[in-house]
């Protein structure tokens, strides 16, 4: 049986788990390939058709429909009202989440005089979802499809999860001025979320279902927001596609594009020494003294330093 990550207490990288199969009486003892975003995570997993239930840790999986969070007919109109020398912002969220989580920030962008364009990734899906799923590479098609409407230089903004998509999807696209990392999966070509910790490489014909919202999310992905931030995005979390975290990349954009890695120094759902290898592969870094989600902690801090390093590409 191949199966998904998760992380023990002491951040270990490979943690066994508990699945037990309709069939089974007793629960089978498998090694999970670790991922920190996975800690905690409970579901199912589906090989062959059979369906295993997760005892302790481990995921689930799910699909949607690709869909805009802003209408390309809205970009073009932007880009002719904009000085097309000036940056905009791609910002790309990460798993769980929506376009929704950006609109603080994107609201501080725009006061600041930018421009600013999200998405809303099809590998989150609604309650419920099942089956074969849209990946990464669907996630990655519909970041391309966005970054190709913008007729102006571009400062693609991935994080956490929104990372991957974006290396695949910025890979060649004439536009993109550099690429920045919030905590963000900087992945190489052939690594997934499910490898690139040191797990194996899941059969991706047998990956269907999804990853529930993980286990804490108050305190993992929300340990420093503020209570009135963190009750509004908590009810807005969803599955997401088990087959975007196990699909690895094929292109490595930050091999190409200018790029900056921020640190989010107290983050506990990626900790920093997870975020160190990803920094590496690009050329700045930046600190933060954040949790895992400095859009909804700290918009302010995280608007004027995505500033700083637009005006950089100029």
């Amino acid at each position: 049986m191949q199966a998904f990550g998760a992380m023990d207490a002491d951040d270990n990288l490979l943690t066994p788990a508990h699945y037990k199969t309709p069939d089974q009486g007793a629960a089978t003892t498998v090694l999970l390939a670790a991922s920190p975003l996975l800690d905690g995570v409970s579901g199912r997993y589906f090989e062959d058709n059979q369906e295993s239930e997760v005892v302790d840790g481990g995921p689930e999986v799910m699909g949607g429909v690709a869909k805009w969070a802003v209408d390309p007919a809205d970009i073009r109109r932007n880009n002719m009202n904009d000085d097309t020398r000036s940056p905009h912002f791609l910002l790309v969220h990460g798993a769980w989440h929506g376009s929704w989580c950006w609109r603080e920030l994107q609201d501080l962008l725009t006061e600041r005089g930018w421009t600013s364009h999200t998405v809303d990734l099809p590998s989150v899906v609604p309650e419920g979802a099942d089956g074969r799923l849209h990946g990464l590479m669907d996630d990655a098609r519909v970041v391309r499809e966005a970054i190709d409407v913008v007729e102006a230089p571009l400062v693609v903004v991935g994080h956490s999860y929104g990372g991957a998509p974006v290396t695949q999807a910025a890979a060649g696209a004439a536009n993109v001025a550099h690429l920045v990392y919030v905590s963000g999966f900087a992945l190489d070509v052939g690594e997934s979320l499910m490898t690139c910790f040191g797990g194996e490489q899941p059969d991706l014909t047998t990956v269907e279902g999804v990853i529930p919202v993980r286990e804490n999310p108050e305190t993992t992905l929300y340990n420093d927001v503020a209570d009135d931030k963190k009750n509004a995005a908590l009810p807005r979390l969803l599955p997401q596609s088990a087959l975007s975290f196990a699909e690895p990349v094929s292109r490595a954009a930050w091999k190409t594009v200018p790029s900056s890695y921020v640190f989010c120094d107290d983050d506990q759902s990626l900790p920093p020494a997870y975020q160190e290898p990803f920094a590496q592969r690009t050329g700045t870094t930046h600190h933060l003294p954040s949790g895992h989600t400095p859009l909804l902690s700290m918009p302010d801090k995280l608007a004027d330093l995505l500033v700083q390093i637009a005006c950089s590409t100029r």
